[in-house]
C-alpha cells in the first residue's frame, strides 16, 4: 500500500489518496472439526505459469507515486503461519501476494492443537488477481488418518506361506492358498476405472517401525456402481490423482510395499505390487497378474510367480 499527499500553495496539505499494489486471497479452510485454534498452516505452490502466489519478504524501491522501480516480485515457493483461529468448521487465512494471472498446484496442510492432520491439493488454472481486490475461496480439507503400521507379509504367487515358499502352478481356475482372497484380474480394472490417487503425504509405518509416505488410494466397491456384476467401467491402465481424495471415507490406501526377491525388499514407499487372484502363463514361464503403481501410473501387469509380492482382499 502507498499514499500519495499533495500540499496547497500556502503549505496546506491535501487529503492523502491510499493505494494498493498488492492482491489479497482469503482461504476459508473448511473442516467440521475446525473449532478452535490450527496450530500450523502451510501452503506449497508449484507454479506452471506466472509469478508465484505466496508472500515473501525482500526489498522494493518504489517511486513517487508508488510503482515498483527496483526489485522482482517473485514471492516464496512455501509459506507457513501458525495460531490460524477457528470457530464452526472455518479457519480464514489470508495472503497477500502480487496482482497477476496463474496456473499451478497449489497444496495446503493444515494442523490442530491435538496433532491431527488436514490436506488438500488445489489445481489453479488462469487464477486473475488484481491490485487493491481481495478474492474469497471456501476449500475444504480432508482428514489424514493417523499412522498406520502395516506387517506386510511377501509370497511368491499362491504360495501356502511367506516367501520363498514355492509358488502355486496352476494355468486355469483361481488362486487357491495366500491369493485365494485378492482381487481377480477384471476386478482390479474396476478399482482402476473408478479412478486412484497416488499420495506422497499421508504417513505409514512397516512392521520395524519405519516410517513412509507413498502409497495409493482406490475406490470401495461399495462406491463403485457395477462393482459385483462387473459390469462397472475398466481401464488397464491409468494415470493417477495426485494427493488425497476430499470424500476420503470412500477410498483405501495401499502402501507403496516395493516387493521381495533373493536380494531382500526393494522400492519400499516409490512402488507397489500387490498380487491378484488369477493366474496366467505362456509357453516359457509362468506368471500371474498383479496390480502394479508408482506416482505417475496405476495399472494391471503381471509378475513372475516366483516374485515375493503382497497379498490385498477386495474392499
Amino acid at each position: 500500500m502507498y499514499g500519495v499527499s499533495f500540499v496547497g500553495g500556502d503549505g496546506t496539505p491535501a487529503a492523502v489518496t491510499m493505494n494498493h499494489l498488492t492482491s489479497v486471497l482469503r482461504f476459508d479452510l473448511s473442516n467440521a472439526a475446525f473449532t478452535d485454534t490450527l496450530t500450523s498452516v502451510n501452503f506449497a505452490y508449484t507454479a506452471s505459469s506466472g509469478s508465484s502466489l505466496l508472500p515473501a519478504s525482500g526489498s522494493f524501491t518504489l517511486s513517487n507515486i508508488g510503482t515498483l522501480t527496483t526489485g522482482t516480485l517473485t514471492g516464496a515457493m512455501s509459506w507457513t503461519v501458525g495460531n490460524v483461529a477457528a470457530s464452526s468448521g472455518i479457519a480464514p487465512v489470508y495472503l497477500m501476494t502480487f496482482p497477476d494471472q496463474r496456473s499451478g498446484t497449489l497444496t495446503i496442510t493444515a494442523t490442530d492443537s491435538n496433532g491431527n492432520a488436514y490436506y488438500r491439493e488445489i489445481t489453479l488454472s488462469g487464477l486473475s488477481l488484481t491490485s487493491g481486490r481481495m478474492k474469497a475461496y471456501k476449500v475444504t480439507l480432508s482428514s489424514v488418518p493417523t499412522t498406520t503400521t502395516y506387517s506386510f507379509k511377501y509370497y511368491q504367487w499362491d504360495a501356502t506361506d511367506e516367501y520363498p515358499t514355492t509358488y502355486n502352478t496352476i494355468t486355469s481356475g483361481v488362486a487357491t492358498n495366500s491369493c485365494k482372497n485378492c482381487p481377480t484380474y477384471d476386478q482390479i480394472q474396476m478399482y482402476i476405472g473408478a479412478g486412484a490417487y497416488w499420495d506422497s503425504t499421508t504417513p505409514w509405518k512397516d512392521a520395524s517401525g519405519t516410517t513412509y509416505t507413498g502409497g495409493i488410494w482406490l475406490k470401495k466397491k461399495a462406491y463403485i456402481s457395477g462393482f459385483d456384476a462387473e459390469t462397472a467401467t475398466k481401464s488397464y491402465s491409468a494415470t493417477p490423482m495426485q494427493g488425497v481424495p476430499t470424500d476420503i471415507s470412500e477410498y483405501f490406501f495401499l502402501p507403496a510395499a516395493g516387493l521381495k526377491l533373493s536380494s531382500g525388499v526393494s522400492s519400499v514407499d516409490s512402488f507397489g505390487d500387490y498380487w491378484s487372484s488369477t493366474p496366467s502363463s505362456s509357453t516359457t514361464y509362468v506368471i500371474a497378474s498383479t496390480l502394479n503403481f508408482n506416482s505417475s501410473f496405476v495399472g494391471v501387469s503381471s509378475e513372475y510367480r516366483e516374485s515375493g509380492l503382497c497379498v490385498w482382499s477386495v474392499q
